[in-house]
């Protein structure tokens, strides 16, 4: 970032958060196959609410 020009300025696009959040979502699939691939309970872990979180996200 030169000259205080941030890419984001006037905002990101839809399709930029749609890709984002879709990151994001796969990452937290990738870490709940790890704890379950491990053996651990995930059952109140946080990954679960992120999970539901971007799931609704995405389907809007």
């Amino acid at each position: 970032v030169k000259e205080n020009i941030f890419p984001t300025r006037e905002g990101i696009s839809y399709l930029d958060v749609k890709y984002l959040l879709l990151l994001s979502y796969c990452q937290s699939i990738i870490y709940y196959s790890l704890l379950k691939a491990k053996g651990l309970s995930v059952s109140d872990h946080p990954v679960v609410r992120s999970l539901v979180e971007s799931r609704l996200f995405l389907e809007k």
